[in-house]
């Protein structure tokens, strides 16, 4: 596979787990690769879309070029993720079981990530039901954080599929299917000491602090996707890092 980086146009090589260092600004291309796995040490990533603007920002996509393989590149779970267009061209994801579609740089620490996400069905009711947007992702059978929708309205940031704090990592916003939700996850600070924050529509929702040591999430790629059955899409996706 190959893949270009956030600061030129340019390729760089890939594996089915992962990915090298490589390529220049704002650019690239790359195939998509397999389902979770680790992740490789490389970066991708760039500005997207008919604006090609990416300014301010280390990674940017709005799927407005039709694809996922180049501006930026993503590692994608095979056939859950296809461009679709719904108003303007998003991102769609619809799988049998879990799917993850991951990009950036696996040295990555502290980001915010902001996007528009549709969850158009949550499969179920159970709270579990959920998905969003993932901040230190290395391979599905490794911790990471997300910050995602649920089912029966509610918004949650969880850690290795539990919530990270039972009681202030959750709220429910009357959250409804097929509605768009601007979200805005940032994660900061190392292991032990790693804020979490998650804004809907402007409105900071929840803010939380990891303590917890025993399954440590240092850095990593950021991500879309859930651990559930679920069809989502997303759009206007736009990632900053200090």
């Amino acid at each position: 596979f190959s893949a270009g980086g956030c600061t030129g146009r340019g390729r760089a090589a890939f594996s089915a787990s992962g990915a090298t260092s490589g390529g220049e600004a704002s650019g690239g291309k790359a195939a998509t690769g397999g389902a979770g796995g680790t992740a490789g040490t490389g970066a991708m990533g760039g500005a997207s879309g008919a604006s090609g603007s990416c300014a301010g920002f280390v990674l940017c996509d709005n799927f407005e070029d039709g694809n996922i393989t180049q501006n930026p590149a993503w590692i994608a779970t095979p056939s859950a993720f296809t461009v679709v267009a719904d108003g303007s061209q998003v991102l769609n994801q619809k799988a049998s079981s879990e799917a993850w579609a991951y990009a950036g740089n696996v040295s990555w620490t502290d980001v915010t990530i902001s996007a528009r996400v549709k969850v158009i069905d949550f499969a179920g009711t159970s709270t579990s039901n959920c998905g969003g947007l993932v901040a230190r992702f290395q391979g599905s059978s490794n911790p990471n954080y997300q910050a995602s929708l649920c089912a029966k309205g509610s918004v949650g940031i969880y850690k290795d599929g539990g919530l990270v704090d039972e009681t202030n990592g959750t709220k429910n916003l009357s959250l409804v299917a097929n509605t768009w939700y601007a979200l805005k996850f940032s994660v900061s600070g190392a292991p032990g000491q790693v804020k979490l924050t998650l804004s809907v529509d402007g409105t900071e929702a929840i803010n939380i602090t990891d303590t917890d040591t025993s399954a440590s999430v240092a850095s990593g790629y950021i991500g879309l996707g859930s651990k559930k059955t679920l069809n989502i899409e997303f759009d206007d996706i736009q990632i900053s890092t200090p």
